[in-house]
């Protein structure tokens, strides 16, 4: 993959109520790493990533993942150097 995904929320979303939080196994997928920025009542935004060799299943799984979230509003991914 070698970008990150990026999940869109909406504002009091339980997993994005703190600025700057960091989560490792995010999902309790061994390696995710996810982090989240944004003020609290704004629309937060997480940026997750997969561990190298992360196949394509397991991103697409990971996609369902963030997308069933409370609040997750868009699910993307941001390429290498574009974000």
């Amino acid at each position: 993959m070698g970008g990150f995904i990026v999940v869109e929320s909406a504002p009091g979303t339980p997993y994005a109520s703190v600025p700057e939080r960091h989560s490792y196994d995010f999902l309790g997928m061994r390696g995710v790493t996810s982090h989240v920025d944004g003020v609290p009542g704004d629309h937060p935004r997480m940026r997750v990533w997969p561990p190298e060799g992360f196949s394509l299943s397991d991103e697409a799984h990971l996609k369902e993942e963030l997308a069933a979230l409370p609040g997750a509003r868009k699910v993307s991914v941001c390429p290498p150097g574009r974000c």
